[in-house]
């Protein structure tokens, strides 16, 4: 199993006009949103620069290995995102045959891949606290939408249906089960059906209508139900066991899933 990382990096940074343009090489792929209206003026001929008006939400696919100059008109926000090498790899061995790209935008208009940007943003910001699975998760589900709409490579292969065999299913849950104290990696997961971590996301989601960082909050929710039955057992305690890495992080799901808090199901159970 590869440790390289499969995680975005997401940088958020504030543009001010200036008189010259900045030269920008992105070796690596990287979408901005746009976080508040913003003039900019970009090309890849100094002489030649265009200029983009952008509403606040907006979304630039960059071109890799191309060198651009790049200035503000006005002072903006934005949000970079880069996907790693290893995310889209992933993605385009599921999906083609051959060396892929990504055919680059000024403006990407997909409310799928904004969903997933804000997705990881509020991550970044944390505004909810994900686990690693969360953020591998959202990063592969973003390559692979990108491969799919915006690939340019002609050996395109559809991913076949179906889902993961009785086996490998089984094989998965019971590692899930066996380690819900610790965070846990999509990577270390596919590993255990011995696919991709792409694939197997996609496999997973086939065979339980759940994806693999879904279900697992479900399996931490049952242990905690069963924890809490116990009233000598602490709060603190029982979080720690079921894999949250604070009180309020597990208060937070538990309500999610139960639609009251873990003291008061404690409570209801044990009156």
């Amino acid at each position: 199993m590869s440790s390289t990382s499969i995680r975005a990096d997401v940088l958020r940074f504030k543009i001010e006009p200036s008189r010259e343009p900045e030269r920008k090489f992105h070796s690596s792929q990287v979408l901005v949103q746009i976080l508040e209206p913003v003039s900019l003026r970009y090309g890849t001929r100094l002489s030649s620069l265009t200029t983009y008006d952008y509403s606040a939400g907006e979304i630039v696919l960059c071109p890799r290995h191309t060198e651009k100059w790049v200035m503000g008109s006005t002072p903006g926000r934005l949000l970079m995102v880069t996907i790693p090498d290893q995310a889209l790899v992933h993605a385009a061995g599921e999906y083609a045959h051959g060396d892929i790209s990504l055919d680059a935008t000024e403006r990407l208009e997909d409310p799928r891949v904004g969903q997933l940007v804000r997705m990881l943003s509020e991550e970044e910001q944390g505004i909810f606290q994900a686990d690693r699975l969360f953020t591998e998760s959202v990063t592969q589900a973003l390559a692979a939408l990108l491969i799919r709409t915006r690939g340019t490579s002609r050996n395109f292969q559809p991913v076949p249906s179906g889902g993961l065999a009785p086996a490998q299913l089984r094989r998965v849950v019971d590692y899930m089960r066996a380690h819900l104290d610790r965070e846990l990696s999509l990577a270390e997961l596919a590993e255990e059906a011995k696919l991709s971590p792409p694939y197997f996301g996609q496999m997973f989601l086939r065979s339980t209508g759940q994806t693999p960082h879904r279900f697992l909050l479900g399996l931490r929710i049952d242990r905690a139900k069963e924890m809490l039955r116990a009233p000598w057992v602490r709060m603190m305690d029982v979080s720690l066991a079921c894999g949250f890495k604070t009180q309020q992080h597990f208060s937070r799901t538990f309500r999610i899933f139960c639609s009251l808090s873990p003291r008061a199901y404690r409570n209801q159970v044990l009156n």
